[in-house]
This record gives C-alpha cells, structure tokens and sequence, in this order.
C-alpha cells in the first residue's frame, strides 16, 4: 500500500485505492517505479475485471502484480490530487457567486450555506456537518428558500421529530420567504387514533376490565377535554389553529404507563372517518401544493413506499439529523404486532357483542394473553430479542411462538372478527411474522418491549434497506443535503472520515459531496476534558464476558469496576459548579451507582436515576425541577440521554446557566443501536459497525456539554479506563485509538 496524504471522506482504505486504480487505468498510465519492500500490506478484494486489468499491465512490464499495483495507484493518486485541486477552485469561485440571502451570524454559518449551495448546484448529495451552535437550521432553510426561487420544487425538509419540525418551520417565519410557500405535511403517526384510544379507555373503565390494561388519569383528563393541544405553537397546532387536536407529542407528554405508540394513527387505518382522521387530511391537502414541504423522516420514508402517494417526489431533499434516516426508513418498511393493543381491541368487541368465553372471539382473546406472556417469558434483560437469528431463542421456544401465533392468526381470520379494530393490521403483521419465522421470508422478526410496563410487540422487516434509500436518493434529482452534527467520525490518524454513514444511507459515491466539517471551535476550547492517569485507569476499565471467566468472578470485577467508577464520578459531583449529567449503557450500572453514591454519604434528593419503567423525559423533569430548587443534581441515564438530550436553562444567560456544568462518559458506548439493520451489519462486517456506532455515539455524547456560546465551568470526564495511550485490549484497540485521537481536539486537557 503506497502512503496517501489524504483519503476521500466518503470511502474507506479499500475503496479508496480501488479508486486510484481505476482512474491509472482509464488514464492509460504507466505503472510508477515503486520500491514496495518497505510498504505495508493489506488485503485488498478487487473487482475482476480490475483484477484482470491489473494482471494485465504486470505481465505486459514483466512486473510481479503487486509492484504493478502499487506504481499504479501512485499515477492515479497524482490524478486524484490534480482533480480534487480543481474542483476546490471551481466550488470556491462558486461560492462566490452564491452570497446568502440572509445576514449570517457568524463565518461558520456562512461557510456551510455556502457548502450547501455549493453541492446542490450540481445537483449533489452533501454530507453538511456542522457543529451545535452555528446555525445550521437557517442556512439549510435560507438555502431550502432560495432552491425554490430557481424552481427546484417541490423541495422537501425532513425531521426526525416534531419538535426539531417546529424548529426548522419557525426559522422559514423569519426569512424572507416573498415569491415562495412552506406548509407541514405531518404524518398519520403525528396524530392519535381517537377511535383506537377511546375504545381503550372505554375498554378499561369496564367492570370486568382486563387487569393489565392500564390507563393513565390524566390521558383520561385530556381526552374528556377534547384532545386539545399543551403546545400551541407547534407546527401542526399552528397550521390547524383552534381546530387542533389529538397530537401525539401531547400524548407522549402526559402517558406515563400506557403504550404510547400503540395509539398512533397507521396509514391503514384512514379508510374510517374520525376527527383526528379529518384533521390529518385537511393539513396534507393544503400541504401537497406548497414549494416547500416540512415533515419528519418517518413520513418521507413514507413517500418512498408509497410511490410518492403520501409525500410530493421531491426535485431537492433537506434532511435534518441525517444519522437518524435509515432507522426510520427501517421502521416504514416494518410491520408491528402490539399485544397489549390487540387485547384491547378483541376486548371492546367482546363487551360490544356478548361473545362467549368458548366463541371464536374469546378464544382469540386467550390465544392474545398466552402469546403476551410466552414472550414476557423471554423479556430476561430487557433488550430486543431477534426470533428469527438470535442465539438467545432456543429453537423449542421458536417452535412454541410459531404454533401460538399461528393459531391466533387462524382466529383473527374469521369473519366474525372482522368489525375489530385495526384487525387488518393485525392479521398482515401476524401472516408476515410467521412466514419470517418458518423461513419462507428474508425478514427478520424483533420482540422488543415498552420503556415502562414491559409491554412485548413483535416488528418484522427488512435486515437492510439500501435499496430503499437509493430510491429515495435517485428520485432527488436537483440534490440532497444530509445534516447533522455526527456524520464524520475521526480514525486514529486524525482523518474525519464519512465512509461509514454513506454506506449505511446507501449513497452513491458518484453524486457524493463531502465539504470539510463546519465546527465551532468553542466545542473545544470552552470545557476541560479529564481523563484517567495511567494508574487510575486500570480500576476503570470495564470487565469483559470471556468464555473463560465464571459467574463469580464477573460478578466480583463488575462490583471492583462500579466502585472505582462511583469513587471517580463522586470526586466529579463534589467538585462541580452545578449539575452533573452521567451517562451510561446499562440499568445494572445506573443501579449499582446510584446504591455507591448514596452509600458514600450523597443527599437523595441530588441523585436522579433513569429508571426501566419510566420515560426518560420523566428523570430530565425531576433533574431540571431539582436544579430550580437550588439543588446540583445528578442525572445517571442512558439511551436518550446520549443522543437526544439538551440541558440549558433558557432562563438564565450564558454566562450563568449552570443547569449542566459537568458530563461524564463512565464507559465507551459499545453495542448500544439493536435494530434490525444494525444486527445485520454486524452478522455481514463483524466489529466494523460496532465501533463505528461506538465512536459516532461518543461524539453524540459529548455532545451534549456545549449547547450554547460563553457558557463557564464545563468539564468533561471520559472516565474508560481504555482510552489512555497504549492501551491494549483485545479486538478493541482501533476503537480506544480513534477515541484518544478525537479527544486530543479539546484545548485543555487534565489528569486525576
């Protein structure tokens, strides 16, 4: 392998030299003299055609092939820095004649609208990263604005929640938008299935009630009062003014103990008439005729299946958060079977009909209930279970689910069930689960249970949707922007490489555009990251499972592990200038931490513990409530606490906010994304994906210190004792490399 000063962001090694061969042979270039007894080797799968070209060129200069390889890629990595001279000059000059239409607030902001006209010019795919605080929103909205002023319509700006829609839809109301319309196009999943939800309140308020159905007093509460909206300047609120109504954020924001997502609006479920069903086609009515169409991701996956049905074909794409896509074109392309929701369903139309314990109907409810508790059966740590490939099923109890299911499918088939609610969703979920589960289909089959009372549900889907996304992407003819602050992850020599993620969205290298990451640099200069001295790391590195090791001495180095992490993260609390945000990857850790700190004399009422039962939202309310009661709390969290999470108090100015001032990262977030894709990536890749999800998730994480300009007193404490220098652990040297190397960003760097 001849040494690269450069690698393309958007390709790997492999690739990458592939490239430089190719383009030594399309040039007609003569192998460079090259002296390869010093280069490191590697291996190399080359297509055969390029293999039998590169045969070639060796015999017909008497060279052996790896000579000829080599002295090729040197010629075509000549062309390659040629080409990439070129087009900086073109894209510079460009920019130049793309000035804003807005007054940037800073020369990053500039920089990335600038980035993003740019590649969209050439009708490109742009990998825009940029960090916290630049202003992202509003130059991709400004450049959203001025696409539709050249035509390029319709123009669709994707989100991954509501929340973040509202945020780009609020920063369109302050451009100059003259000449040009936005309008939301929300989701059937933005809204409540009314219908759904009163059954099931009216199924649990009966007197021989299933006791598991619970219902939440204040859902009750809010239904009774007409479903209106808490936030009424929410996009979709906005858009249907007083007539707004069942909107799932609200839903979420008061359901403590129900199955949230179960009462969703489904696509399937629009050939009724209710008032949610109303409201929802009244907004995409008048949202399918403006320039520019806000919605979230899951309804732009939505559009790709349905052949555009749902969503315009987009002539330009905006896509915000960009690293969360594929989860949600994953979801589109699934199908759910919700047990508890079912139950509730077969239960109305039980009470509704006087059917017998010994009908059709009642049998399908008791088939309903073993199902639900055979799958609790297997609920052993709460994590998702793959049926259809997981080690952790046996195959008695695959056999056992298959026989239930299809016995409870052959009862939801009868005509007689047929005025249940939402039963066609039901059946087509149950009929696909079991062809994946008798091998008749590629699909993978999940169970996966609520955050709160355990509720099982069944998700069947594709292992991968790359043709998917290519779809999407080729239907995109005027361009696509993909926006986030995590899309490059930077490798152990300091590279910031995308190859990764474009894999994973399936772009195409062709139409790739990968401008320099835009980062604020206060990212780095304002906090102080510590990290562990060389004789404190050692306590801090996680124990591993090895085949080797019993029970008893696991147990023993996990309890050694959470004492030297609780002695650490308690010298952090006891030193911090105000809340502390502790984020980890286990419940089993959360617990054992939060028992130490108590233990060594920390007051209760600091100490906020995400719990298993238990939105995550609830922990951030109680650790924002304990911050206003002067208190410096701390917040032991996983999951959402990495990635979705933005502790700033809005109340106080920059300077003074101290609602977090210190975060620690107790261990590397290795394993932590178990979707179905995921899965499969690792099954085809190996550690591949697992440590690039490691390292995109880390910076995600830390992430979460420095949410605004000027702010004082941040740390930042990466206490894994596997990142110090020379580390060597096994399979998992490359991950603890790349970590030191992105740490080394930060200015200020300590030892304790």
């Amino acid at each position: 392998m001849v040494e690269l000063k450069s690698i393309p962001a958007g390709s790997n090694q492999s690739q990458t030299y592939i490239h430089l061969l190719g383009l030594a042979m399309r040039g007609n270039c003569e192998p460079e003299a090259v002296d390869i007894s010093a280069l490191p080797t590697t291996m190399i799968r080359l297509p055969p055609a390029a293999k039998a070209q590169l045969d070639a060129v060796a015999h017909r200069h008497g060279m052996d092939y790896k000579a000829a390889f080599a002295g090729l890629c040197t010629a075509g990595a000549e062309i390659m820095r040629k080409q990439m001279h070129q087009q900086a000059g073109l894209e510079k000059q460009l920019a130049v004649n793309l000035p804003p239409s807005f007054t940037p607030k800073s020369d990053n902001q500039r920089r990335y609208y600038e980035q993003i006209m740019v590649g969209l010019s050439a009708n490109r795919i742009v990998f825009a990263e940029g960090s916290t605080g630049i202003g992202k929103s509003r130059a991709m909205a400004a450049a959203a604005v001025e696409q539709a002023r050249a035509k390029k319509t319709p123009i669709v700006i994707a989100a991954p929640t509501v929340a973040v829609m509202k945020h780009l839809y609020d920063e369109l109301r302050t451009l100059d938008t003259t000449g040009t319309s936005f309008k939301v196009l929300p989701g059937a999943s933005e809204f409540v299935d009314d219908l759904l939800l009163n059954d099931y309140l009216q199924a649990a308020a009966a007197a021989d009630a299933d006791p598991d159905i619970v219902v939440d007093e204040a859902v009750r509460e809010w239904v009774s009062g007409g479903a209106k909206p808490r936030q009424t300047n929410s996009p979709i609120a906005h858009a249907l003014g007083d007539r707004a109504a069942w909107l799932m954020d609200d839903f979420r924001q008061i359901a403590s103990n129900m199955p949230v997502e179960d009462f969703a609006l489904r696509r399937g479920d629009l050939t009724v008439t209710s008032e949610s069903r109303q409201l929802l086609a009244e907004l995409k009515n008048t949202a399918k005729a403006a320039d520019i169409i806000i919605c979230t991701h899951a309804m732009l996956a939505l559009g790709q299946y349905t052949h555009w049905g749902a969503v315009p074909e987009p002539c330009v794409l905006f896509i915000d958060e960009a690293h969360q896509f594929e989860q949600a074109v994953s979801s589109i392309n699934s199908d759910q079977l919700s047990l508890y929701s079912l139950r509730a369903s077969l239960a109305n139309l039980r009470r509704a009909t006087s059917a017998p314990r010994n009908s059709v109907l009642g049998k399908a409810l008791k088939e309903a209930r073993l199902l639900t508790s055979a799958l609790q059966d297997i609920d052993t740590d709460g994590k998702r279970v793959c049926l259809t490939r997981s080690e952790q099923l046996q195959n008695n109890d695959r056999e056992r689910l298959t026989i239930q299911l299809r016995t409870l499918g052959g009862y939801l088939a009868s005509d007689t069930l047929a005025q249940a609610r939402g039963i066609e969703r039901y059946r087509s979920a149950v009929r696909l689960i079991l062809a994946s589960l008798t091998g008749s289909s590629n699909d993978r089959v999940d169970l996966d249970f609520s955050p709160d009372r355990r509720y099982p549900s069944l998700y069947c889907g594709p292992a991968s949707v790359g043709e998917h996304l290519r779809r999407i992407w080729k239907t995109a003819k005027g361009g696509v922007v993909l926006a986030s602050a995590t899309l490059y992850i930077m490798d152990s020599s300091g590279n910031s490489k995308c190859d990764y993620l474009r894999g994973i969205l399936a772009v195409d290298f062709k139409r790739l555009n990968t401008p320099a990451p835009v980062i604020d640099k206060s990212i780095y200069t304002l906090p102080t990251l510590f990290r562990p001295s060389k004789h404190r790391s050692s306590g801090l590195i996680p124990p591993r499972i090895t085949a080797d090791r019993t029970q008893e001495e696991w147990n023993r180095l996990l309890a050694e592990w959470h004492s030297s992490l609780a002695d650490a993260v308690h010298h952090v609390i006891n030193t911090a200038h105000g809340g502390t945000l502790v984020l980890l990857t286990a419940y089993r850790d959360i617990i054992a931490l939060s028992v130490l700190l108590k233990a060594a004399g920390l007051a209760e009422e600091r100490i906020i513990a995400q719990q298993p039962d238990q939105k995550f939202s609830e922990a951030e309310r109680r650790y924002r409530l304990s911050h206003s009661a002067g208190v410096r709390p701390i917040l032991l969290g996983l999951g959402t606490a990495w990635t979705g999470i933005d502790l700033k108090d809005d109340t106080a100015s920059d300077e003074t906010d101290s609602l977090l001032t210190d975060l620690v990262i107790a261990r590397l977030p290795i394993g932590l994304n178990r979707s179905n894709s995921m899965n499969d990536r690792v099954e085809r890749m190996g550690l591949y994906p697992i440590i690039n999800e490691a390292l995109l998730t880390l910076k995600q994480g830390v992430g979460r210190l420095i949410r605004r300009d000027q702010v004082k007193h941040r740390r930042l404490w990466v206490l894994d004792g596997r990142i110090v220098d020379n580390y060597k652990g096994k399979e998992m040297e490359y991950l603890s490399a790349s970590a030191r190397r992105f740490l080394r960003e930060y200015r200020h760097r300590e030892e304790f």
